[in-house]
């Protein structure tokens, strides 16, 4: 999703101004009237000698989404319990939420969660993972579900928060929720781009890509070092101020290098990442310069993944294509290249929908046989594992060909 100028403006007036044609009420009460208005609205109401207690040019989300405003104004950032766990359909979510999400589910369920810091952030926010497993660690596959590399795609965290759900609350309830717990390690990033997110909600509608404002900010998904900047000004941009800035540097942002981090020490065996508004499934490498293993089992899986979804609820299904335009320096282009992983990125059918009680619903309950399908296909393959260890039994890293299967040169 572009980010886009944002001209309007929030207004705060006494309940009984008249409010000028077009203008858009947010919040009213007995006191005052809280509306959107652009440029020329405001302009009118001044010369009619209406004047705002309160003008605010720059607009976050919380302005436009009156179920995250009230979940935001509860004090207590853990959610609602419920028989089974907590609720996660509240409303979208800031770090805060996303957060508070994740500390209830390992304290509650301590046997098979644990909040992971992995990192900080530019501005020196936690990075959390949620690890899902009942053995956590050993001889398992590990899989990586992560979403909002782009802070604004709120969308994005309500699929992956719908797994930790589904899993956690599953299992001993649901025979396939207890087999994936029992037989991977799943690790959950819900929100990468912490500050991002902050801004995007709080801040300001105009940033939906960038970790931080400005010329200090860079789009996180062009920052991973797999052919960065390889497409030259088409695949990213080397313009600080542009919207898909990739960085001075590949791996600059503290946020890449808590990602990479993760994935070396775990080496996934296979990954989702997502992302809105595109209903495609995008399989590595995405990036046109770089060459795909043939065969490329991916294919397959994505295929399944997307036939498992069926129709979505913009009237679509999920295609399976190589990327949307040319785009370089992604994280499943990297993690493909780098440790092999069937690193996948799913676009889902909308963008932070309204009102959030029915779309949130609609997309989730349509995309959640993407990651069900890969981590049944992980489980159960077709597929073999290698582990590679030393004298004393200890892991080590190793190249492993597969003789059927031709690698990029």
């Amino acid at each position: 999703v572009d980010d886009a100028a944002v001209p309007e403006r929030i207004v705060t007036l006494d309940a009984h101004d008249a409010l000028p044609a077009g203008a858009r009420i947010l919040e009213r009460n007995e006191r005052e009237v809280v509306a959107n208005v652009d440029a020329l609205m405001l302009e009118r109401m001044l010369r009619t000698g209406i004047v705002p207690h309160v003008t605010r040019s720059r607009i976050g989300f919380v302005d436009e989404d009156p179920v995250l405003r009230a979940r935001l104004q509860r004090d207590d950032a853990r959610p609602q319990a419920t028989a089974t766990g907590f609720r996660v359909d509240e409303s979208y979510k800031d770090a805060t939420l996303v957060e508070g999400i994740l500390r209830a589910y390992a304290k509650k369920f301590p046997d098979i969660a644990r909040v992971v810091p992995i990192g900080e952030t530019t501005l020196g926010r936690p990075m959390l993972a949620l690890e899902i497993g009942s053995h956590r660690g050993g001889d398992v596959d590990s899989v990586l579900l992560d979403g909002a590399h782009h802070g604004g795609e709120l969308m994005s965290i309500e699929l992956v928060v719908d797994a930790v759900q589904q899993l956690i609350e599953g299992y001993h309830r649901d025979p396939l929720m207890t087999a994936l717990v029992d037989g991977l390690d799943i690790w959950c990033v819900p929100l990468v781009n912490v500050d991002g997110n902050m801004r995007f909600v709080h801040e300001t509608l105009a940033s939906t890509r960038k970790n931080v404002d400005g010329v200090d900010g860079v789009d996180l998904y062009r920052n991973y070092p797999s052919d960065w900047g390889g497409n030259g000004e088409v695949g990213s941009k080397s313009n600080p101020f542009h919207y898909k800035y990739r960085g001075p540097e590949p791996a600059s942002e503290p946020e890449i290098k808590a990602m990479m981090k993760l994935a070396s020490d775990e080496r996934f065996t296979s990954s989702i990442d997502y992302h809105t508004n595109s209903t495609a499934i995008l399989v590595p490498y995405t990036d046109p310069q770089m060459t795909s293993p043939d065969p490329n089992e991916a294919w397959a899986i994505a295929r399944a993944m997307s036939d498992a979804s069926g129709v979505q609820v913009n009237g679509r299904r999920y295609s399976v294509q190589r990327n949307l335009y040319p785009v370089d320096g992604v994280y499943q282009d990297w993690l493909r290249d780098r440790f092999g992983t069937v690193a996948l990125l799913v676009e889902g059918p909308q963008h932070n929908p309204l009102p959030y009680a029915t779309m949130r619903a609609k997309n989730v309950d349509g995309t959640r046989p993407t990651w069900r399908t890969l981590l049944q296909r992980t489980l159960r393959g077709p597929g073999f594992v290698v582990h590679v260890r030393d004298a004393d039994g200890k892991p080590i890293e190793a190249e492993v060909v597969v003789d059927e299967q031709k690698l990029k040169m």
